[in-house]
């Protein structure tokens, strides 16, 4: 679990060093239903992942330049379609 969760700290950290979840969204919550996949695939949900919340915003957004004056985060919403993207 402690190697689980530490994965998951490194992909959810920006280059800043922030983190890119949001309040909906622990670490701790998605230990359990990360469980089954290997490293590869836990990398490849959350590339997804920050690909549904990017996609998210941009539907919704006015015009490009509208994206630069928000953070883009992951919610558990785009992270659940994510993993079923990956379970396939």
């Amino acid at each position: 679990m402690e190697s689980r969760l530490q994965m998951l700290q490194d992909l959810t950290t920006d280059r800043m060093g922030n983190s890119v979840l949001s309040d909906d969204v622990t670490l701790e919550s998605l230990v359990p239903i990360t469980r089954n996949l290997n490293d590869a695939q836990l990398e490849q949900c959350m590339n997804i992942a920050k690909r549904n919340a990017l996609n998210r915003l941009w539907l919704g957004a006015p015009d490009i330049e509208a994206l630069h004056e928000v953070d883009i985060l992951v919610t558990m919403g785009d992270f659940v379609l994510a993993l079923a993207d990956v379970n396939g």
